[in-house]
């Protein structure tokens, strides 16, 4: 299901895509699709994709594997702070700072075994979620516009458990089902 999340954190679909294995593909194909619609319906050609901040902090937790508790904990608690930015250079500085505090440049071979999980997560994080698309997560990137998409998830979970019981049904009774949920 595609849609916008509301101010008031409500979704709001308005097109749905039946896809068997959520590739990739699928996913460009459907953006592709909203843009496009969008540039021909409204003359807007929007450039703007807002990730979703529990789905970066999932992935932060994910590559976090085998550090140290403690460490762990103020690592997340930085990027948590860096996440509440509200100004684009205020982020920029702000991950400098952070790069400069956790990244140790020295050799591999010179460094701790948590350093070097530290430092892979630190390169993983970079190349994963500060590029053209993936930086997104910060607060400043889209004011006023809820950095989770908790209402869609929701809406997608309650289609998932409730409405077809994580059962495949045929195409025409999921249509109508959805049709009644949204």
């Amino acid at each position: 299901m595609v849609g916008t999340t509301d101010k008031s954190k409500s979704f709001v679909p308005f097109g749905l895509l039946l896809s068997k294995h959520e590739t990739h593909e699928d996913f460009s194909f459907l953006f592709k699709a909203v843009k496009d619609l969008s540039k021909e319906i409204y003359n807007c050609d929007f450039n703007k994709r807002v990730v979703c901040w529990s789905h970066v902090e999932r992935h932060i937790k994910d590559n976090l594997k085998g550090v140290q508790k403690d460490t762990k904990q103020r690592i997340k608690n930085d990027l948590v702070a860096i996440q509440c930015s509200t100004i684009h250079e205020h982020f920029e500085t702000v991950w400098k700072l952070f790069s400069d505090k956790w990244f140790d440049p020295s050799p591999k071979e010179s460094l701790s075994h948590q350093q070097l999980l530290i430092n892979e997560f630190l390169n993983y994080f970079s190349d994963n979620w500060l590029g053209q698309y993936t930086c997104s997560w910060y607060e400043e990137y889209a004011r006023g516009i809820p950095s989770t998409d908790n209402a869609l998830e929701s809406t997608n979970n309650v289609i998932k458990e409730e409405a077809t019981q994580r059962e495949l049904l045929p195409i025409n009774e999921f249509l109508r089902i959805c049709g009644k949920i949204t």
